[in-house]
């Protein structure tokens, strides 16, 4: 679907399948479970590094805020799997000559 469109529908996945959408740009919801079986899921959200600037989410030390932060809501993964623990590593990574959001 599209932002906006409001034609929510159920996804359809058996077990084992998972699903990718762009829960932060759709409206979404899930149903109450009423059967006997559990229901799990996992909620990952990611922005690739190069794609950062234009997302809209407010870079740490910019004196801007929002619901949702780096070091508060989001974390940041490195390529390699580490993830970023403080602001100050963020303010290293993006001044090196590799990184890509520079």
């Amino acid at each position: 679907s599209l932002p906006g469109r409001g034609d929510f529908h159920a996804f359809e996945v058996k077990p084992g399948q998972a699903v990718r959408f762009y829960g932060n740009q759709c409206l979404h919801f899930t149903k109450d479970n009423s059967t006997k079986s559990s229901r799990l899921s996992f909620d990952f959200r990611a922005v690739r590094l190069h794609d950062f600037a234009r997302s809209g989410i407010p870079e740490p030390g910019s004196g801007k805020t929002a619901k949702w932060m780096i070091f508060q809501y989001y974390d940041v993964m490195q390529a390699d799997g580490s993830v970023l623990t403080s602001p100050e590593e963020w303010k290293i990574l993006i001044k090196l000559p590799s990184c890509r959001f520079c």
